[in-house]
């Protein structure tokens, strides 16, 4: 996996884990946006894929939207590790 694929893979799974959080909160993008420290705009980029979050807006995930950080950290890792096993994997891609 190379830099621009972990790149990848860690914003697409910021974006799913942050729509995920606001829709089973009910939370609005402002909501969110507030929590996160960030301006409405800036949020929209995140959940639209234009974006990544900067190293602080993770820490702001983490420890303010996150109620377990390290359950976050143990899931993330763990589909990390599965996305890499599924592309050594892959006879188009070896």
């Amino acid at each position: 996996m190379n830099q621009n694929e972990i790149e990848l893979f860690v914003k697409n799974y910021i974006r799913a884990y942050l729509l995920q959080i606001r829709e089973q909160n009910k939370f609005s993008q402002e909501k969110v946006a507030n929590l996160l420290d960030t301006s409405r705009r800036g949020y929209v980029k995140l959940e639209s894929d234009e974006s990544c979050c900067d190293a602080v807006t993770l820490i702001l995930i983490l420890f303010v939207v996150e109620k377990d950080p390290r359950e976050f950290i143990s899931k993330m890792r763990e589909e990390f590790f599965c996305t890499i096993e599924e592309i050594a994997t892959d006879p188009i891609l070896v």
